[in-house]
């Protein structure tokens, strides 16, 4: 499992003003096109995410999709490994390798956890309609 970060010399950046953005993650159609504005590539050939900045603006990181379909299946993480100058953000928070380009290895075990955990809420139904119907 390998993590990698870049210098943010190899992402494109935008900062957006407005609201849509409900959680860190890839970016969705509507705010594409208002970074389109500040990102000097086409980008539809980009994968963008988006965060939210201290500023409640939204910080938009992007990399180029064959960079990302080149990576190899043991990386689990991807993200920049600095802001630039007057961008403060969480940098963790702008995790490149989600949604479609999210790894088998991380979306495995998140399915996991929500199977375990569905299956204790079961678990525990049956316990208390049980319960109940012993009164």
């Amino acid at each position: 499992m390998t993590r990698i970060s870049l210098p943010p010399e190899a992402f494109y950046w935008a900062i957006v003003d407005g609201v849509g953005l409900r959680r860190p993650g890839p970016l969705p159609p509507g705010l594409r096109t208002l970074a389109a504005d500040d990102i000097p590539v086409d980008i539809d050939t980009l994968h963008a995410v988006g965060t939210m900045s201290e500023q409640g603006s939204i910080v938009v990181c992007a990399l180029e999709r064959e960079q990302l379909e080149a990576l190899g299946p043991d990386v689990v993480s991807l993200t920049p490994s600095a802001a630039p100058p007057g961008i403060e953000v969480a940098l963790s928070q702008l995790e490149l390798l989600a949604g479609q380009f999210e790894p088998r290895s991380v979306r495995r075990r998140r399915t996991r956890r929500h199977v375990s955990l569905a299956i204790v809420l079961l678990l525990c139904s049956v316990l208390i309609a049980t319960g109940l119907t012993r009164r």
